[in-house]
């Protein structure tokens, strides 16, 4: 049987992702994870990195996908390339169906897109939030 576990945010940035992503590296092997894959196509601008912080952390992620057994905390994988984004797009937060009112924002040029999957909902698990913020206060 095979499906998806895990939730995904997808971040946009001018920050550089080679730098957002080494300090990102930093932070996580501060916090005693480990690098357990990473690729690099540095002239593609693509990065991805997956963490773990033990043996029996990605075993047990192998078995049940992403979860948040061992002490609260559970893998984490990003990865971050770069993308035009010539267009508008609707603000869903603003998206007023009854009402038929929403918001547009407007996004020039190149942007470095982050796509980080973490155990579960920023609303409702502290460890998924607090990485989710890692990588956010990186991208300001």
């Amino acid at each position: 049987m095979s499906y998806f576990t895990g939730i995904e945010y997808l971040l946009y940035s001018k920050n550089n992702n080679t730098s957002v992503i080494d300090e990102f590296e930093e932070q996580m092997l501060n916090m005693g994870f480990r690098i357990y894959s990473k690729k690099e196509n540095i002239s593609e601008h693509y990065i991805e990195v997956f963490f773990s912080k033990s043996d029996e952390m990605l075993d047990l992620h192998h078995k049940i996908g992403y979860n948040t057994k061992i002490n609260s905390e559970g893998c984490i994988y990003i990865y971050s390339g770069i993308e035009s984004l010539n267009g508008s797009y609707i603000v869903s937060e603003t998206m007023n169906i009854k009402k038929k009112f929403f918001q547009y924002v407007w996004f020039p040029g190149e942007y470095y897109y982050f796509m980080i999957t973490l155990p579960d909902d920023i609303e409702k698990d502290d460890f998924s939030k607090k990485i989710f913020n890692i990588l956010q206060s990186l991208l300001c």
